[in-house]
């Protein structure tokens, strides 16, 4: 029997990456761990959670098995869901479904098959990262969306080995710039300036996410996507997510 006990505060959050994303989420029960992949309908967003079994209350999976899972469906059971809850999850084969259950309720969540395209495993090489505080970053996002608001969809990420900048224009002459010198980064590792033009609306949704953390490295070579890396809440595990520029929309 594959059966998995997880405080609520890490169901709650993944739930959160994952309604910022898509409409479905694709879950690999690993023998050492789990591994949660979401990718937009549209290919531009994607995020990957990887959480260590030892992070869990409880692990009981004998062999590697995988679930595609209905977000609204996580979004339903977590409501029910406090921070210190321990959430175990189970695999009904007979249902085709697993079983997640906290202090009473049980909810069965039938299993989905997921397209191949959503379950790719993306991986990029960046040689400029800086760290910089979740929340921050989060303020930085929320401005250059006021800011651009019903003008222009699109925020430019800069790193340098000065610093990091963050901005968006507006209507007229408004704009908004966040700017964080070497100096007041927690870490930065930048051998070159780079930049990027990404969509607003996407990292606003992810940024509610990553303020559940409290740093996020930020990862960017030119016509690369943007990176953002940031743990689960609590230090269960790592996250990793990704946003083309905004041009390979086209």
């Amino acid at each position: 029997m594959v059966r998995v006990s997880m405080e609520g505060a890490v169901l709650s959050h993944m739930t959160k990456i994952a309604d910022a994303i898509s409409d479905e989420v694709y879950m690999k029960f690993l023998v050492d761990g789990i591994k949660v992949i979401v990718i937009d309908p549209s290919l531009v967003s994607a995020a990957y959670v990887t959480i260590d079994a030892m992070a869990l209350q409880e692990y009981d999976v004998p062999e590697e098995i995988d679930f595609g899972l209905s977000v609204q469906d996580l979004k339903k059971f977590a409501r029910f869901v406090k921070t210190k809850d321990v959430v175990s999850i189970t695999y009904v084969p007979e249902e085709g479904a697993l079983k997640f259950s906290v202090h009473g309720i049980q909810y069965m969540m039938p299993i989905l098959t997921i397209d191949e395209s959503r379950k790719r495993e993306l991986s990029f090489e960046y040689e400029n990262k800086v760290s910089l505080s979740a929340a921050e970053l989060a303020k930085a996002i929320q401005l250059t969306k006021a800011v651009a608001k019903s003008v222009s969809p699109i925020v430019k990420f800069r790193l340098s080995p000065e610093g990091i900048i963050i901005e968006a224009t507006g209507e007229g002459s408004r704009s908004v710039r966040f700017e964080k010198t070497a100096t007041e980064l927690p870490e930065i590792d930048v051998k070159e300036t780079v930049t990027g033009d990404f969509i607003i609306e996407n990292l606003e949704k992810i940024i509610k996410a990553v303020k559940e953390s409290t740093l996020v490295t930020i990862k960017l070579a030119n016509g690369r996507p943007l990176c953002l890396e940031f743990d689960v809440k609590g230090g269960a595990g790592k996250v990793t997510y990704y946003q083309a520029p905004a041009a390979a929309e086209e």
